[in-house]
């Protein structure tokens, strides 16, 4: 199976603590491995992160799926 490629915004894969920026990561990271079903480590690098912090962005996108979720059907 093919790879997706990945490409985002270069401010989001900085790995930088704002508060906005975060939320985005967390919201990218939880559509990519809950919704989409990908590992983590591929997402990490162009996160501008490590990839166990991947898996906890996903835990907290998990937590606000109701938003995520709503922006998909949008």
């Amino acid at each position: 199976m093919e790879r997706p490629r990945i490409s985002l915004p270069e401010h989001l894969g900085e790995g930088s603590r704002r508060a906005a920026v975060s939320r985005a990561r967390d919201g990218i990271a939880y559509l990519w491995g809950e919704v989409l079903g990908h590992p983590g480590r591929p997402l990490a690098p162009v996160l501008g992160v490590r990839p166990q912090a991947v898996y906890q962005a996903v835990a907290r996108g998990r937590e606000a799926r109701a938003v995520w979720e709503r922006l998909l059907r949008s």
